[in-house]
């Protein structure tokens, strides 16, 4: 399907995509955001997390429990309390900083509000931009940045007043960044990385997004990229996070709490004991374990299918490209597997999947089209198959949105990764 946007066109999209991750947002705030949500005993099915213990107010507004340490980070920012309490989100400090930018104005829920508002939008038009620049093609540009602004992840994420949404469009906006400098190309040059270790220094100050797009560097670079950029790109981003937890620390009287960060260790430790324990037994825990759900909980099945079709349809090029992605994602994801079964590690595939997914319902229209022109059906042919690719890509974002019906299986997917075993 052959599309070409002008300036105007291109305008009015960028519009139509802040207007759709608004209505997104306000759809699944306070007690409706999935977080939340999915949270209560009713849906998590674990006893350890009672709807009145994982439960905070922000005003009269309910936000979820862990939240609580973003909120005391942004007060300590706006200078309303001291670092007394800090310590569990200190490394996640970036979106406290951003929320002073937005909370004097809007207020204290609406000012998260708007900053998750921007980040969606910025990462929906941020993959339009690049799909635009990367493979000059109007149509799957459009469907992929529509699939990002009903992405599950960020629909998940939109009400809570928490760093991950601000992860995820980290990664595209580091993606689009490395596209716009030509990072991957002969031109690029030392400096080229300098600004791209930078900017994975800036998201490290978000979630682990810095370990993403570092995988995703090495991965796709490798055989592209002089190693020496990759080295300086990497040890920018690990020098940027250490600088902010000095500063923080030495000047900022700001405990860092090992809570969080102490995860990945203890992951490490899983996995290590599991390796030395016999391969019959490695073999046996990666059949039951929740592989599967992490999987199908970050992108359901309709995500899947299309984007198998995108994946077969693409070239050798773009299926590298997509592959550094879903692989940089999966990593964290399923280093993570040994402690705790997390689909939202696992999100951070996002971008390949929405690229891909798009490419396959193009795909499907284009086949629709075929047939009722072989059938006969003349120019009413193209009706049918771009009706045939707004439903495809529509499906997923219907199932996104299935909490608006009470239905919460695919939140409590997203959040525990219920399903185990193949």
């Amino acid at each position: 399907m052959q599309i070409r946007l002008g300036q105007r066109e291109v305008r009015l999209w960028l519009v139509a995509l802040a207007v759709l991750c608004a209505v997104e947002l306000l759809t699944h705030t306070g007690a409706r955001n999935g977080f939340l949500a999915s949270s209560r005993p009713e849906h998590s099915g674990f006893d350890t997390y009672p709807a009145e213990g994982y439960v905070s107010w922000l005003g009269e507004v309910p936000v979820l429990l862990d939240a609580e340490g973003i909120l005391k980070l942004g007060a300590f920012m706006l200078g309303t309390r001291d670092s007394d309490g800090t310590g569990i989100l200190d490394r996640r400090a970036g979106y406290a900083y951003l929320s002073t930018l937005t909370i004097p104005a809007a207020g204290a829920y609406p000012g998260y509000l708007v900053l998750n508002w921007f980040f969606w939008w910025a990462a929906s038009a941020a993959l339009f931009w690049l799909v635009r620049q990367r493979w000059r093609d109007d149509a799957l540009a459009l469907g992929a940045s529509f699939l990002v602004a009903t992405a599950q992840g960020f629909v998940f994420m939109a009400g809570v007043p928490m760093s991950y949404l601000a992860a995820y469009s980290m990664l595209t906006l580091l993606l689009a960044l490395a596209e716009r400098l030509g990072a991957f190309t002969p031109r690029a040059g030392i400096g080229t990385w300098l600004w791209l270790g930078w900017g994975a220094g800036v998201a490290s100050t978000l979630y682990f997004t810095q370990y993403v797009v570092l995988f995703s560097w090495w991965l796709y670079g490798l055989r592209r990229v002089p190693w020496r950029y990759l080295i300086t790109a990497t040890a920018v981003t690990f020098g940027i996070s250490a600088a902010w937890e000095f500063y923080g620390a030495t000047l900022g009287g700001l405990g860092f709490a090992t809570d969080n960060s102490s995860a990945v260790n203890a992951a490490f430790g899983g996995w290590a004991s599991r390796l030395g324990s016999s391969w019959l037994g490695m073999l046996s825990y990666l059949r039951i374990a929740a592989v599967k759900g992490t999987l199908i909980g970050a992108f359901p099945y309709p995500w899947w299918g299309l984007a198998a079709v995108g994946f077969w349809l693409s070239s050798r090029e773009d299926r590298e490209w997509a592959l550094s992605l879903l692989m940089a994602g999966l990593i964290p994801a399923i280093l993570l597997l040994a402690l705790l079964p997390i689909p939202r590690a696992a999100f951070y595939m996002y971008p390949a999947m929405a690229v891909l997914a798009a490419r396959g319902a193009l795909w499907l229209g284009g086949q629709v089209t075929r047939g009722a022109s072989a059938a006969g059906l003349g120019r009413g042919s193209v009706a049918f198959g771009v009706a045939a690719t707004v439903i495809a890509l529509a499906l997923p974002a219907a199932v996104s949105n299935l909490d608006l019906l009470s239905m919460q299986w695919v939140n409590t997917n997203f959040h525990f990764s219920t399903a185990f075993g193949w």
